[in-house]
């Protein structure tokens, strides 16, 4: 490959980056409903990392150019592909995890505190007293227009096929 396709390559590459911001969107909604939303993070993160890896290898194998290629800005194809992957992982390991649900457990769960962030579009939270621990969760605006503190809600514990568990309403 000559300098105008490897460039041609990187730019093939920034718009995917750009596009990646789509499926960190979807990732990154209500993850707050996740138990353990950390570790799935860092999880997507790893993921995301470890597939740019990869490809970046098999780029190289195939073209040894791209091992020490910069476009105009001083990045590498490397940098290129861990943005895009990292952030299309997010969503890509959601969609997945809520593809098919393995287990349900579903319970009566009382809610001590409602919130809302301060922002300009403020998110609507739900507080409530959950496995072990107290919990955050996000269900929008018109759920908490719906409820008060003090009242009972039934919520679903779902196991999805990742292994990563989530709430919902019933």
């Amino acid at each position: 490959m000559n300098k105008k396709q490897l460039d041609n390559l990187s730019f093939i590459f920034s718009i995917f980056g750009l596009v990646s911001v789509v499926f960190f969107a979807i990732g990154i909604k209500n993850i707050e409903n996740y138990n353990n939303w950390f570790v799935f993070c860092i999880v997507s993160i790893i993921c995301g990392i470890l597939l740019a890896l990869i490809i970046r290898f098999f780029l190289c194998l195939f073209e040894p150019k791209a091992k020490t290629y910069k476009n105009s800005k001083g990045f590498g194809f490397l940098n290129q592909l861990i943005f895009g992957f990292m952030l299309t992982s997010f969503g890509a390991l959601r969609l997945i995890n809520e593809y098919q649900i393995r287990n349900t457990e579903c319970k009566i769960y009382k809610i001590f505190d409602l919130g809302k962030s301060g922002s300009k579009t403020p998110q609507h939270f739900v507080f409530i007293n959950g496995e072990n621990r107290e919990e955050r969760l996000g269900f929008g605006k018109k759920f908490n227009e719906n409820h008060q503190a003090g009242d009972s809600i039934n919520l679903c514990i779902h196991k999805g096929f990742l292994g990563f568990t989530f709430y919902k309403p019933q």
